[in-house]
């Protein structure tokens, strides 16, 4: 084995080696930055998080009722109801 092939074999490894360091490093992160709200459900709530839930609880009332595509939503305004206008796919609320 020459040098030549030595030092370039040691190379090609040390980039695949650094990728694994960052990656670990990040799942890392991740995972304590994630742990509170998913080991003791706290967390910091958005503003439309009441909304996200309450339409994914009448959508799975809507779907046991055999409506495939629930559009109403008899929650909303108070009790009056209002039109879901679901600008994204309904497979999140499917899910």
């Amino acid at each position: 084995m020459s040098v030549s092939t030595f030092i370039s074999s040691r190379f090609k490894a040390r980039p695949i080696a650094k990728s694994f360091g960052v990656i670990g490093l990040l799942s890392a992160s991740a995972v304590i930055m994630h742990a509170p709200g998913a080991l003791f459900d706290v967390g910091v709530r958005n503003l439309d998080f009441h909304s996200h839930y309450v339409w994914a609880l009448q959508f799975a009332e809507g779907l046991r009722n055999a409506d495939i595509y629930p559009h109403w939503m008899w929650r909303g305004h108070l009790g009056l109801g209002e039109v879901a206008l679901l600008f994204y796919s309904p497979l999140f609320y499917y899910v």
